[in-house]
């Protein structure tokens, strides 16, 4: 296997990785700021843990098919970042895939993947279960009722987010799940719910009111910056 680990420029606008390489290394191209364009051959199988973390100037990435593991924190804080397609052969996507990628408009799976789904752009596991992550600039969003768990970082960065919808079938809300969600004012958590995560809710500055079932539990920080803020048990 030939892992291309780090770019040699890292003020390079674009980059060609040749043909022939099998994993992008974790954090290979990690705070590259100026790069734009980056052509990934189909002989790459693996991107990398936070890969092209921070790279801010990435507006557009094609995902090889050849591509089966897609890493923590992959594109995270590519807040250029406008659409993304999952392949067909995708089969492990990490947590905060697409963390802090702000301008994140579109979704998409390949059609006959066996492992995920795009719909209303998020991302699912292939049963709905899991909700993963969710396009970064909606305004107002439903759950499906086949969602139990919203992922780690599921709807972090939607900063134009005024209503979210929680089905009572979830039962678990991630760490950093809501977190920098500016516009958000009311959430009731569903009865089923028993844990959330760290800092989910964390800098939702216009947050006023979350109700939460008396099973639920939830960390120090988990809604830490949150100025207006007041809690309800039932």
């Amino acid at each position: 296997m030939l892992s291309i680990s780090q770019i040699a420029d890292p003020d390079q606008r674009e980059v060609i990785i040749p043909d022939g390489y099998t994993i992008i290394a974790d954090g290979a191209f990690r705070d590259c700021r100026l790069l734009e364009t980056v052509v990934i051959p189909n002989s790459i199988t693996e991107i990398g843990e936070g890969a092209f973390w921070g790279c801010r100037a990435l507006a557009r990435v094609v995902i090889p098919d050849s591509v089966i593991i897609i890493g923590w924190g992959a594109f995270g804080g590519c807040t250029s970042l406008a659409s993304v397609r999952i392949p067909k052969a995708v089969t492990e996507i990490g947590d905060g895939v697409f963390k802090g990628c702000r301008s994140l408009k579109k979704i998409e799976v390949a059609s006959g993947n066996r492992w995920y789904c795009g719909i209303d752009g998020a991302l699912y596991t292939i049963d709905q279960s899991i909700l993963l992550c969710a396009a970064k600039t909606m305004r107002t969003f439903a759950i499906p009722e086949t969602v139990a768990i919203i992922g780690p970082c599921a709807f972090e960065s939607c900063r134009s987010l005024r209503r979210i919808a929680l089905p009572a079938s979830v039962t678990e809300i991630g760490e950093s799940a809501f977190e920098g969600c500016e516009a958000l004012a009311r959430v009731v958590i569903p009865d089923l719910v028993t844990k959330i995560g760290r800092r989910a809710f964390s800098g939702c500055t216009s947050l006023e009111r979350v109700s939460v079932p008396k099973a639920a539990r939830w960390e120090e920080d988990t809604f830490e910056n949150c100025p207006v803020l007041t809690i309800t048990r039932r």
